[in-house]
């Protein structure tokens, strides 16, 4: 994994961290960044919004999906 894949993975885990813990509408981009160890610019570089973090998770949970999907259609008769 490249290390802008790995800047952005840390930072969009921290951000659903928090927003688990603290909810969403009470977490910022800032406490995202402080809990990722990056500086605020580079979470915003990532993620222009906290609503870009979860398209993310979306899109995430999305590509799951279709790896288990493709997995189960291949052993299926």
């Amino acid at each position: 994994m490249r290390k802008s894949e790995v800047t952005r993975t840390k930072i969009l885990n921290a951000a659903l961290a928090l927003f688990r813990k603290q909810g969403f509408d009470a977490t910022t981009m800032r406490d995202v960044a402080k809990r990722a160890g990056v500086a605020l610019g580079a979470a915003y570089y990532y993620f222009p919004s906290k609503e870009a973090v979860v398209m993310a998770y979306y899109e995430r949970i999305q590509d799951d999906h279709a790896v288990q999907a493709r997995e189960a259609f291949a052993t299926a008769a």
